[in-house]
């Protein structure tokens, strides 16, 4: 049986909303053509046909929440049987379809997030696969719970919330809590009870938060902090720039350099581009070590925090690492990024200069070991050579998993970045 399926197209990508669908049954569409927009935590990412081919059903709606290789529509193909059509409907996440009625029973049975009460009315549990298992984890009867995902799903931050409740309110509770805005909520909590109003979390925000609290409850990080002098950086960029503007329609930032400085460093020591795979006191657990390097940028897009990948950064020019750097940060903020574009990131820098934050912390994005934290330049007074002189300083701060880096290759990997920022040997064009 033909199907296309939901792509996994992010490393941390899970699961997926289904926006709209662009294809109709019945009509020939070609390899390539774009099937579908999936909305997940970072951006609205397109699906396309993976080869050519009818469209013979849809199989999921839109609206509903998908899992990576779920079947979202069904090509025709010479031989079917009712058989394989029930066996592709029972997808994990997929809701049965209005005019699908003789396959809802066996969705029901056949699928894993079907779970049938002791009573004799049969009923559809939704959950995520995730939530299902940290609630067998933390001995959570997950029936009971209300979700708070599309179509009342439940989600792993349900699972969560519902464990800090002790004891585990019922059902009922925990609707009257939500019809009441959070009341209850508040004075469990100790939130302040003065005028004020409840913010409904969005699906990015609440996967930031999640993905936030993973980073510093399972990675040890450390710090380490350095000043970087950018006199020779700022002059070599501004005698490029008009140039390059001219020629190009380009205009090159600190932060391309910074790509660019980073993305060397890298290369000489790969350790840092890297990942811990597994827990520490599982004896499969190790390390991966990327052999291309990929460096993530964070940016505020309208919806929250997303981090646009440069691909082979360290092939790459200061001017080319502009232009594709351009190009993502308009993606990221008119939520168009496509699904490569935030994939296969193996270290990551936050710049937080355009804010006038002198100096700060990042919390490594998982599953990468190492995040630069980036500050906005400063004019200080320095000595140089016994003299006292005012020059551009930058603050840089690395954060680091202690889990595959120890303190002195992270240090020294820093000492090599502050060189190379510093120095007027750059791969301009």
């Amino acid at each position: 049986m033909n199907v296309v399926r939901l792509p996994k197209m992010g490393l941390t990508m899970e699961e997926g909303i289904v926006q709209r669908f662009l294809v109709k049954p019945g009509q020939l569409y070609s390899k390539g053509d774009v099937v579908a927009e999936i909305e997940t935590d970072k951006a609205v990412l397109e699906v396309e046909m993976p080869q050519d081919g009818v469209i013979e059903e849809l199989l999921v709606l839109e609206g509903d929440t998908v899992e990576v290789g779920a079947p979202l529509l069904r090509l025709k193909s010479e031989q079917k049987t009712p058989e394989a059509s029930v066996r592709e409907a029972a997808s994990p996440t997929e809701r049965p379809q209005p005019n699908t009625e003789c396959a809802k029973d066996a969705v029901a049975a056949a699928s894993p997030d079907a779970e049938l009460p002791l009573n004799q009315d049969r009923r559809i549990i939704a959950i995520s696969p995730s939530a299902r298992r940290r609630a067998r984890e933390l001995g959570i009867d997950y029936t009971t719970l209300q979700g708070t995902g599309p179509n009342g799903r439940i989600l792993y931050a349900d699972v969560e919330e519902a464990a800090q409740q002790v004891p585990l309110a019922p059902k009922e509770s925990r609707e009257a809590s939500r019809n009441n805005a959070g009341a209850t909520s508040a004075r469990n909590t100790g939130v302040h009870q003065g005028k004020s109003k409840v913010v409904e979390l969005s699906r990015m925000r609440r996967i930031i938060a999640r993905r936030m609290v993973e980073s510093v409850t399972t990675i040890p990080q450390f710090y380490v902090k350095r000043k970087v002098d950018l006199t020779q950086l700022l002059a070599v960029k501004n005698t490029i720039q008009p140039h390059i503007y001219r020629s190009r329609n380009i205009k090159i930032s600190v932060n391309d350099f910074l790509i660019r400085a980073v993305a060397e460093t890298l290369r000489e020591f790969p350790q840092l581009n890297a990942s811990f795979v597994g827990a520490p006191d599982q004896a499969d657990s190790h390390i991966v070590e990327y052999e291309e390097i990929h460096i993530g940028l964070a940016v505020a897009a309208p919806n929250g925090l997303v981090v646009p990948v440069i691909h082979h950064a360290d092939e790459l020019s200061v001017m080319e690492i502009a232009g594709v750097r351009e190009r993502l940060v308009s993606a990221a903020r008119a939520g168009t990024l496509k699904g490569d574009d935030m994939q296969r990131g193996t270290f990551t820098i936050s710049n937080l200069g355009a804010m006038d934050v002198e100096e700060f912390s990042a919390i490594v994005n998982p599953p990468e070991a190492g995040i630069l934290a980036v500050g906005t330049t400063v004019e200080e007074i320095v000595v140089i050579n016994g003299q006292f002189e005012i020059r551009p300083m930058l603050t840089l701060v690395g954060s680091f998993d202690h889990r595959v880096i120890d303190g002195l290759a992270a240090a020294a990997f820093m000492k090599k970045l502050v060189e190379r920022l510093q120095s007027d040997d750059w791969q301009l064009l």
